[in-house]
């Protein structure tokens, strides 16, 4: 289970959450609850997510079609 603390408005997906609501507390990005996540770098347009077994997942800002491996 991955628990995401962003203070951000999510104008372009970048809580992995399947919308665009605002959130600023305590989320649960149940896309990733199967995954044993390690790492977590969150920028202000994406957020990247890495599992144990290496695998990349990424949301967010993919106009330029730099998130290449999305969820």
């Amino acid at each position: 289970m991955v628990l995401l603390l962003h203070n951000t408005h999510n104008s372009v997906g970048q809580l992995g959450l399947g919308d665009e609501k605002a959130r600023y507390s305590l989320t649960r990005v149940s896309a990733l609850e199967n995954e044993n996540i390690v790492f977590v770098s969150c920028g202000a347009h994406h957020s990247l997510f890495l599992s144990q077994s290496g695998q990349p997942f990424s949301c967010g800002y993919n106009q330029h079609v730099y998130l290449s491996s999305t969820y």
